[in-house]
């Protein structure tokens, strides 16, 4: 099991290096299924979040304020890649969260969905805990339908909001591998002219 565990991390750690491009594909099963299929499920703020060096994949720390599924423990502690169609979670955002468990630690498995918290979605869940409605048969795919026009007018403005972070992440990760080019290739110049230097001076010793 400890094998088995290691090998998952491994995974999320250097899927980040990754983009969605290399074709991994994602069905889009049912909120049953995944609430089926995922051993806690539950609602919850992020207090923490820290990255594996080098990579898109984090570790974040919940506040738990509802759980649908499972007996988690409160504040729980997530892996998750952001990597290959991954969740940008934030912090002090509340979140809802299907999570699997292995061993003493909890991943969101590739393909697994997170979803923005809000009411409805709330309310849509504890009828799937309690068996009852039509909820859990909407696609994991778009389940923000269940939303008032309220909720999907604040889910719009989160939607603007995490575009406009994505974009000064971007730009600064953009900035940051320039950098990282630029100090490489000076290193390989100044490598270059070294060696040529020390050439020059060798042949002039014989």
């Amino acid at each position: 099991m400890k094998t088995k565990l290691l090998i998952i991390i491994s995974t999320l750690v250097f899927s980040g290096f990754f983009s969605p491009v290399f074709g991994l594909s994602c069905d889009m099963r049912s909120v049953q299924y995944q609430y089926d299929q995922n051993d806690v499920v539950f609602e919850g703020m992020v207090v923490s979040k820290d990255y594996f060096p080098g990579s898109e994949t984090a570790q974040m720390t919940f506040e738990i304020k509802t759980v649908f599924k499972g007996d988690p423990p409160n504040p729980l502690t997530i892996i998750s890649s952001e990597g290959l169609y991954g969740f940008k979670f934030r912090e002090e955002k509340a979140y809802i969260v299907f999570a699997e468990k292995i061993e003493s630690r909890f991943i969101i498995p590739l393909c697994v969905p997170t979803y923005h918290s809000f009411p409805s979605f709330v309310q849509g869940l504890n009828s799937v805990k309690e068996g009852s409605g039509n909820f859990g048969n909407q696609s994991s795919g778009n389940p923000y339908e269940a939303l008032s026009d309220e909720e999907k007018n604040i889910l719009e403005k989160i939607y603007e909001e995490e575009s406009e972070l994505r974009k000064i992440e971007i730009e600064k990760m953009e900035q940051t591998r320039n950098l990282i080019l630029g100090l490489i290739t000076v290193g390989i110049i100044g490598s270059i002219v070294i060696g040529v230097v020390l050439l020059i001076r060798w042949k002039k010793r014989k």
